[in-house]
């Protein structure tokens, strides 16, 4: 995975897809303090701790996002998921809500930071 953003201990990446030929910068992961974050669009979806603990953050589910969060859970040494499987995953809104640092909050889809 190249990198294409860093700043301030934070790096940004496009995600690398797996089954088709590129996500067009829709999707990107997003590594700070060594927690890592999945962006698809322009929502963040899930997070994989430094313990490796997988969190969903995002209460929806679609079919394009489902291969984002697929793609990133594999390419960080984690099997893929069902929808089933996606839907079963508690949604850790207080991790969200408190716990995202804001510099990834605002990382805008255009692999830059945001700074307000």
């Amino acid at each position: 995975m190249a990198e294409i953003y860093k700043e301030n201990n934070l790096r940004q990446n496009k995600l690398e897809a797996k089954y088709q030929k590129s996500y067009y910068g829709k999707a990107k992961e997003i590594e700070l303090n060594g927690f890592k974050y999945l962006k698809s669009y322009n929502t963040i979806v899930c997070a994989i701790t430094p313990s490796n603990e997988f969190i969903r953050l995002w209460d929806g589910w679609s079919a394009t996002t489902s291969k984002h969060v697929n793609d990133f859970r594999e390419n960080n040494g984690m099997k893929a998921i069902s929808k089933k499987e996606w839907k079963k995953l508690p949604v850790d809104k207080e991790y969200e809500k408190y716990n995202v640092p804001e510099q990834v909050k605002k990382v805008d889809m255009n692999y830059k930071v945001t700074w307000y």
